[in-house]
C-alpha cells in the first residue's frame, strides 16, 4: 500500500515536472494584436481543495504578427474550435454545417480533428447536449471524448444502411464514462448525451490533440517578459455570486513568458479569469471562463477517491455551521427556560414570604 508521504511526494515531482517542461492541457489559446495568449488552471484537470493557480502564457508572434486577427480571434487548440472554413455552428444542441456544400455531399472534414464536427458547452448533472447527425456525415466513424476526464473515449458509425432513426441516448456516468461506447447511427438520427452522474462533463469529437505538437504551437514566437508588474487578473467564482478577487501575477521558474496567480479553489464549478493591464505598450483586458470552450471545470476530488469518499473542507464547514446554528437556537432555547425558572423562583419565593408573614401575623393575635 501506498503511503500518504509517498503519494505526496509523487504530486510534487508531477506538477514540478509539468511545471518545468511547459506542457500545458486543456487551456485556451487566443491570438490578441500580435500576441498568442494561453490561459488555463496550472494543472488541470482542477480539483477543489488542491492547489493551483490561474495560468497565462504570453508569447510575441513573429512571422505571423501582420496578420493576426484585429481585436482578438479565438481559436480553442485545448477544447473546441471555431473552424470557419467548415462553418461548424454549435448553438448549444445540434449542430448545423454550413459552408461545405449540399447536404447531400459527404463533409470533408477528418472527423478525428478535435472540435471539428460537434463540442458541447458544460453539462451539468441531470442535463443534455444533443446532435443531430445529417446525411453529411455519412460514411464516417465519428470518435468522441468527455473533454473532462481525457482518457474517456467513445465513437458513432454513420451508416445509411442501419436505417436506425429517432433518439439514441449516451449516458455519462459518475466516473465520467460513456454508456454505450459505440453507437451505430443513420442519417436523420439525434444522438443525446445525458449526464447521470454527480460531476460535470463536456462532449467534444474528434481525438485529444497530441501534446508535443500543442506545446510547440503555443511556443511559436518569443517570449514576453515583465509582465508580472504590467498585468493582473480578478478570479471569479461563478457560482459563488460571483465572489472576485483580484490577484498579482508572478513569472514561473525556469519558463520565459508564463506566469501564474496561485490560488486554492474552494469550490467546484465555473471559474472566470479576467486579465487587465498591459502587454508591453499594448493595452490588455481580456476574460476567460471555463468549461465553455477553454480550460476544465473545477471538479470534487471525491471522483477519484478510493475506497472510501472524504468529505472536502469546505462540506466539512457546513455541518460545523450547521451544527453552530442548532446549538445556537438550542442555547437561546436553555436561556430563556433559565429566566423562567428564575422568574417562577423569584415568584415562589414570594408567595411564600408572605403565606409565613400572615401566619406569624395570625399568631400574635
Amino acid at each position: 500500500m501506498v503511503s500518504r508521504k509517498k503519494l505526496f511526494v509523487l504530486m510534487v515531482v508531477l506538477l514540478t515536472f509539468s511545471v518545468a517542461s511547459g506542457i500545458l492541457y486543456a487551456h485556451e489559446d487566443r491570438t490578441y494584436q500580435g500576441y498568442d495568449i494561453t490561459v488555463g488552471f496550472l494543472e488541470e484537470p482542477a480539483f477543489e481543495g488542491f492547489p493551483n493557480g490561474a495560468s497565462i502564457r504570453v508569447m510575441k508572434l513573429q512571422d505571423r504578427a501582420e496578420s493576426s486577427h484585429e481585436g482578438h480571434g479565438s481559436s480553442h487548440e485545448g477544447h473546441g474550435s471555431s473552424h470557419e472554413g467548415h462553418g461548424s455552428s454549435h448553438e448549444g444542441h445540434g449542430s448545423s454545417h454550413k459552408g461545405h456544400g449540399s447536404s447531400h455531399q459527404k463533409l470533408d472534414v477528418d472527423p478525428e480533428e478535435h472540435g471539428v464536427i460537434f463540442s458541447s458547452p458544460t453539462i451539468n448533472p441531470e442535463d443534455t447536449f444533443s446532435f443531430a447527425i445529417t446525411k453529411d456525415l455519412e460514411g464516417m466513424t465519428i470518435p468522441f471524448h468527455n473533454h473532462l476526464r481525457h482518457n474517456v473515449v467513445g465513437s458513432i458509425n454513420v451508416q445509411k444502411h442501419f436505417d436506425i432513426s429517432g433518439t439514441i441516448v449516451i449516458e455519462i456516468n459518475d466516473s465520467g464514462l460513456f454508456e454505450p461506447l459505440t453507437s451505430n447511427a443513420s442519417p436523420g438520427t439525434t444522438i443525446v448525451w445525458k449526464n447521470v452522474g454527480q460531476s460535470y462533463a463536456n462532449v467534444t469529437s474528434g481525438l485529444m490533440p497530441d501534446t508535443a505538437s500543442t506545446s510547440e504551437q503555443i511556443r511559436e514566437g518569443s517570449p514576453v517578459l515583465g509582465l508580472e508588474s504590467t498585468l493582473k487578473v480578478e478570479i471569479t467564482h461563478a457560482e459563488s455570486g460571483n465572489v472576485s478577487d483580484l490577484m498579482e501575477l508572478r513569472p514561473v521558474f525556469n519558463d520565459p513568458g508564463h506566469y501564474v496567480a496561485d490560488f486554492i479553489p474552494t469550490h467546484p464549478g465555473i471559474y472566470k479569469f479576467r486579465f487587465t493591464g498591459f502587454i508591453e505598450s499594448t493595452a490588455f483586458e481580456e476574460s476567460f471562463e471555463s468549461g465553455t470552450g477553454g480550460f476544465d471545470l473545477v471538479q470534487s476530488p471525491s471522483i477519484n477517491q478510493f475506497p472510501n469518499k472524504v468529505a472536502s473542507g469546505r462540506e466539512i464547514e457546513g455541518v460545523v455551521r450547521g451544527l453552530q446554528s442548532d446549538y445556537a437556537k438550542q442555547g437561546k432555547t436553555y436561556i430563556t427556560l433559565g429566566i423562567a425558572g428564575i422568574v417562577c423562583g423569584i415568584l415562589g419565593l414570594f408567595t411564600g414570604s408572605v403565606s409565613l408573614y400572615i401566619l406569624i401575623s395570625k399568631r400574635d393575635r
